[in-house]
């Protein structure tokens, strides 16, 4: 489906270089996000995340690192994203990492995997699954609907929350006000499960992504919400 949707095209280091995209040097950044420099994960994460099913970590990247980034991922939007038949998206190019050389490592980077690991993945070693890009129109909600990603995955049914994880990263400053691009209801990563301490199975979890939730349902995660405070250099 991927490469129906793009022709099967494939972009190298060497693409973005000879387009004026950006830099080697640039591109070596992310690829080496600062030297190996390793994020440092306090336990105040690790508690907020456990409890909450997400954390937001800020300067995760440089500036530097984030321009260059951003100039990647536009690039690619701009050249292999389509509009987006099940939700309001702009734009949306799902498989991005498939397609893009620069990206594909740099969502693997020690600095990226090693704090995936330690955080949210019991030690465990982080593969990536997928990667997708969101071009979001400003005063509508790209996807509406409220859902659990984790279902995107091949996994069993009632499966810990450590076994998938996701990072989310917006090239502009995003917060309740601004757009903010995603919101959490805190604690619900263990509203799918009966396996991790303290979960249990809860009335308003949805197996199908396009199931309707009923009002009480709704009002509760619109009342519950949580929108995290990001700029170009933070992770959530």
């Amino acid at each position: 489906q991927y490469q129906q949707n793009v022709g099967g095209k494939i972009l190298t280091s060497m693409d973005y270089i000879k387009e004026g995209i950006v830099t080697s040097d640039e591109i070596d950044s992310l690829w080496e996000l600062s030297r190996g420099r390793a994020y440092p994960l306090t336990n105040e994460h690790k508690r907020d995340y456990l409890r909450d099913g997400f954390v937001v970590l800020p300067n995760f990247l440089t500036e530097n690192e984030s321009q260059a980034l951003d100039k990647v991922v536009t690039h690619n939007l701009n050249e292999m994203a389509f509009p987006d038949l099940l939700t309001k998206c702009s734009r949306k190019f799902h498989g991005e990492h498939y397609h893009s050389t620069v990206t594909h490592r740099f969502w693997q980077q020690p600095r990226i995997a090693d704090m995936l690991s330690t955080l949210a993945l019991d030690g465990d070693t982080a593969y990536m699954v997928t990667s997708e890009i969101l071009e979001m129109p400003s005063g509508v909600a790209c996807i509406p609907q409220w859902h659990w990603d984790f279902l995107t995955f091949p996994q069993n049914y009632n499966a810990s929350f450590t076994t998938g994880t996701q990072i989310w990263w917006s090239s502009e400053e995003v917060d309740g006000n601004v757009g903010g691009g995603l919101a959490f209801l805190p604690g619900s990563h263990k509203w799918a499960n009966e396996v991790d301490e303290g979960a249990a199975l809860h009335p308003c979890f949805a197996m199908n992504l396009f199931d309707k939730m009923s009002s009480d349902c709704t009002q509760l995660l619109d009342r519950e919400m949580v929108v995290p405070k990001l700029s170009p250099t933070d992770i959530v």
